[in-house]
């Protein structure tokens, strides 16, 4: 029986003790880990929420940049056009100036 006793004794007076000691301070840790990551998870939410509207924004930008590009190509295509069409008009219907010829007399 005595051996149960210091058994008894050692579960009682030293194991129960020291798991009291240690488990509280090592969880209390572990829940300020847990919380810390829960805010780290939130702030990089909310980075990529950011992230997701800049890349919105620079699809936007370059797509009205494309679009641009070929309204300046159109306009640039329709000025040579009417200036081309306006040469050959032009030229089948230009005739040189006459110039007064001397009168002889």
């Amino acid at each position: 029986m005595q051996r149960d006793d210091i058994g008894h004794a050692l579960v009682t007076y030293v194991l129960i003790p020291t798991v009291l000691t240690v488990v509280p301070p090592s969880s209390r840790s572990l829940g300020e880990r847990f919380y810390d990551l829960i805010r780290e998870l939130e702030q990089t939410r909310e980075c990529e929420a950011e992230f997701a509207v800049v890349r919105e924004h620079v699809q936007f930008i370059s797509d009205l940049h494309d679009i641009q590009g070929h309204t300046l190509h159109v306009v640039k295509l329709k000025i040579g056009l009417a200036q081309h069409e306006r040469g050959f008009r032009t030229a089948a219907t230009f005739r040189p100036p006459v110039a007064p010829r001397p009168q002889q007399g």
